[in-house]
């Protein structure tokens, strides 16, 4: 199975991995580099402005810290594709406007993965698998 986690699952996995469920645990754990964890290169984006806006702090500077939480060979990070820009604008409008939100999702569906989150909206959605 694939597995891709978005923002906030990312940061609590490498900052509070206590705040977690405890099936969101249990996969983080199993990564492996033969089967890593994906991310979507937007989850960089979200992460650097919740930490400039004060809202995440962090242990070293941004730049090291975002470079240690996405190396290899446990996780893989998803650029933004042509085909995942195109899934994520013809998500169905009734989805929430937020372009990572629509851009993580759309990751999510191209790799077929399942999505770790808690966001409300992404899991009423049904739009992905999740794991919340």
């Amino acid at each position: 199975m694939t597995y891709l986690l978005d923002t906030q699952v990312l940061t609590r996995w490498l900052l509070e991995p206590r705040r977690l469920s405890r099936r969101q645990r249990g996969i983080v754990d199993t990564a492996r580099p033969e089967r890593p964890l994906l991310v979507s290169d937007m989850s960089l984006l979200e992460t650097a402005r919740l930490v400039r806006g004060g809202g995440i702090a962090l242990n070293r500077p941004l730049r090291e810290w975002l470079e240690e939480a996405v190396a290899p060979p446990l996780v893989e990070v998803k650029p933004i594709s042509a085909a995942i820009t195109v899934e994520a604008v013809d998500l169905p409008p009734s989805f929430p406007k937020d372009p990572v939100d629509r851009i993580v999702v759309a990751t999510a569906r191209i790799y077929g993965a399942t999505l770790l989150t808690s966001d409300r909206a992404i899991l009423s959605s049904g739009l992905v698998p999740t794991i919340a």
